[in-house]
């Protein structure tokens, strides 16, 4: 599937998000997404122009998404997210990478997807909690930055996901296992 997926050979349908397009081949995609399966299938538009605009995506996230549906994994971690001592840096920005692939992976019904994300998603927000129990009573203005990383995440997760998917059931566990620790 890795040659498949990198090579493009014998592509049927294009995805397009943001200015990028992503050669995909229908029946992978079908076979790992209902959302696609019903698309490529159906009398529809982009069934028949072989096409899909994914334009409420943002390609990074797409592009994770499809190598997900081809590889059954994906990169969790890039060079670019280690630190010099090659650890691993949980950052504002993993944290909602990570929301994100959890959403498009309900949104479009990719098989394993949402579950792998949250698992991550889970490891960050751990991460990111540490922290501001760790550091709580040393320096308020050290927790601040933090908490307002967590606030803005969990609005966005509210926001953007449907009620019952695992991103929030991910989010609410999260935080309530820290609240109850902290005590």
């Amino acid at each position: 599937m890795k040659k498949l997926y990198l090579s493009e050979a014998f592509s049927d349908f294009i995805s397009v998000c943001g200015g990028s397009e992503f050669k995909v081949h229908r029946s992978v995609i079908s076979a790992r997404s209902k959302y696609f399966e019903i698309v490529c299938k159906g009398p529809s538009k982009e069934a028949n122009d072989q096409k899909i605009d994914l334009e409420e995506d943002e390609p990074q996230v797409v592009r994770d998404m499809v190598e997900f549906v081809y590889m059954a994994d994906f990169p969790f971690v890039r060079e670019s997210e280690t630190s010099n001592a090659g650890t691993v840096e949980f950052t504002k920005e993993r944290m909602f990478h990570f929301a994100k692939l959890c959403i498009v992976a309900d949104k479009y019904k990719v098989t394993g997807l949402e579950s792998m994300a949250c698992k991550q998603l889970r490891g960050c927000l751990r991460n990111k909690l540490t922290s501001v129990l760790n550091t709580w009573d040393a320096s308020r203005l050290l927790v601040k930055p933090i908490q307002d990383d967590v606030i803005e995440l969990v609005e966005f997760v509210y926001t953007k996901s449907r009620e019952g998917t695992e991103v929030r059931s991910t989010m609410r566990e999260s935080i309530l296992s820290r609240k109850t620790r902290a005590h």
